[in-house]
């Protein structure tokens, strides 16, 4: 499917923290720094308009990600968030349709 639309993929072995600083370190080396880098796992799929969505979310703060973690959902006391209290950290959802 990604070569369908006319990507090449980068095919590594490098496991999840070594594929993160590999992709890190490739967008840092090949991309402008006022340029667009969203990065994803290979098992993701996105509706049309995600672009559009990122770009807007990016008008209003320094990082935006389509994900939603389930560590956003679960009290410190239960998970890794340290930031989570309550029932969930404070943030803003925003929905474009």
């Amino acid at each position: 499917m990604i070569r369908k639309n006319g990507l090449e993929p980068n095919i590594a072995s490098l496991g999840n923290s070594g594929s993160l600083r590999y992709i890190m370190l490739y967008a840092i080396e090949h991309f402008a720094e006022n340029e667009i880098v969203y990065l994803l796992e290979d098992d993701y799929l996105y509706l049309d308009g995600a672009a559009n969505c990122i770009e807007e979310g990016l008008d209003i703060a320094d990082y935006v990600t389509l994900y939603d973690h389930p560590d956003k959902c679960i009290d410190k006391s239960k998970g890794v968030n340290p930031f989570m209290r309550n029932g969930g950290e404070r943030l803003k959802v925003f929905f474009n349709r």
